[in-house]
């Protein structure tokens, strides 16, 4: 007879979500190398008790950190094309966004945060989504070549993905838009009809 181990039982309540707080503050003002679960209880004043009855661990912690900065990112990216301005800046402007928020709200996170990026398939099928979406629309408009959407939101993903993980660690914030709008500029006007 084969026992089963008890899986146990994490609560989610508001200390759960003032350690996800706390943590993410020690992120931003100390870095990611800085973290452990020592400095949030002290924080928090509470016990190591308290920490392991709502986390496994604080890898845990990192992820539901990562996941609130995520939402927080598709909450200012809305790619829903209307029409009404020029689609070529349109697309400029939400790769440029995307950009903005990597200084913004990754800085202090960001091995974590592209370190998970790439991983994370949820994030990665939502990000390749809604650039296959812009993609199928510029196609249906007659605004770009027959391309093969699949192959190139995927490549666009990477390229924005992989820009972003480098220029937040390499140049100023200004520079960094200046080089990628030229940059993103001649890679669709390379896709335009």
């Amino acid at each position: 007879m084969k026992f089963r181990k008890k899986e146990k039982k994490i609560i989610k309540d508001d200390i759960s979500n003032k350690i996800i707080e706390t943590a993410a503050i020690i992120i931003q003002t100390e870095g990611i190398n800085s973290i452990n679960v020592s400095k949030i209880i002290k924080r928090l004043g509470v016990s190591n008790r308290v920490f392991y009855n709502r986390f496994n661990n604080l890898e845990e912690v990192l992820e539901e950190v990562y996941n609130k900065i995520m939402i927080k990112i598709r909450e200012k990216l809305n790619p829903q094309y209307d029409g009404k301005q020029n689609f070529f800046e349109y697309v400029l402007d939400l790769v440029e966004n995307s950009l903005m928020l990597s200084y913004e709200l990754k800085q202090q996170l960001n091995l974590y945060i592209f370190g998970n990026d790439s991983i994370s398939q949820h994030n990665y099928e939502w990000y390749l989504d809604r650039i296959k979406k812009l993609i199928e629309y510029a196609k249906e408009k007659d605004l770009i070549k027959d391309v093969d959407s699949d192959v190139i939101s995927y490549t666009i993903w990477c390229a924005i993905r992989g820009y972003n993980a480098d220029a937040v660690m390499r140049f100023e914030k200004d520079e960094a838009i200046e080089k990628m709008r030229y940059s993103f500029s001649l890679l669709l006007g390379a896709l335009k009809k």
